[in-house]
Order: structure tokens, then sequence, then C-alpha cells
């Protein structure tokens, strides 16, 4: 089965079908036209999984009887997906893990420790990682 970034004509079914499933035991909750157009331009890496996760948190994140974008995690309202667009398609391991911890290391707001705390590694392992990545830019 191709993965649902090639078929978001099926993600409206699957959002539909997850928030019922979800709410059974509750007040059925409907989504908002924002939200579903920001779940339909998302490329779900993780496909019909991912959907269900992201789903049950944000109904657990809601407060009225409408989801809306902002119950969503961040990933999804901005589209970031730091493993599966167009220019990460070819990683490497050690590439990815660049890109991962570059991106920790961004939502930590340059704090190594913190970073290193987040991906349960030391600092020293950051830097090394840090340290490749920008020998293979040219930063030295």
């Amino acid at each position: 089965m191709s993965p649902l970034r090639e078929r978001r004509e099926d993600i409206g079914a699957l959002v539909k079908y997850y928030i019922k499933n979800n709410t059974e035991k509750r007040k059925p909750l409907a989504i908002d036209n924002e939200a579903m157009e920001m779940l339909m331009a998302y490329d779900w890496p993780g496909n019909a999984r991912e959907v269900n996760n992201v789903i049950e948190r944000a109904i657990i994140m809601s407060s009225g009887d409408v989801l809306t974008k902002k119950d969503f995690p961040l990933e999804v309202q901005e589209k970031k997906n730091i493993f599966y667009n167009n220019q990460n398609e070819d990683l490497t391991l050690n590439e990815a893990m660049q890109v991962f911890v570059t991106h920790a290391l961004a939502n930590n707001n340059g704090n190594i420790t913190k970073t290193a705390e987040q991906l349960n590694v030391s600092r020293t392992t950051v830097y090394k990682i840090l340290n490749e990545s920008n020998q293979k830019r040219g930063i030295v």
C-alpha cells in the first residue's frame, strides 16, 4: 500500500473514522475546516497509525466540541517532518542523527545541556554530532 502522502484523498475519511472511534464513550466531536486542511497537507510518515495517535492527542487537548488547529501538535500545525521531506529522502543514519540533533537543539533554544537531557545522551555526544555536521558543511 502506498504512503498516505501519496493518497491524500484518504486522509479525511481516516480522520473522521478515528474521531468517531476515539470518542465512542463521550460526546462526538467535529473538526473545523482549517484543522482538516492542515491534516490533509501533512505528509503522515507514520501512515494511519500516526493519524490515529495525532487524533487521540488532539481529542485530549481539545476543550470544546470542535477540534481546531490549536488542538494538534506543533509539528503537524507547522507541517514539520524532519525526516520525511524531499530534501531528506536519502539520508544516511549519521545524517539523520545530525538533522535530529540540530532540530532538538533548535527546540531547546541552543541549550546543549537540555538537548542532551532530552535525547538521553551525553553533552559530549551532542557536541560530536554537531561537529561532524559542521565539518561536512565546511564550518570548523
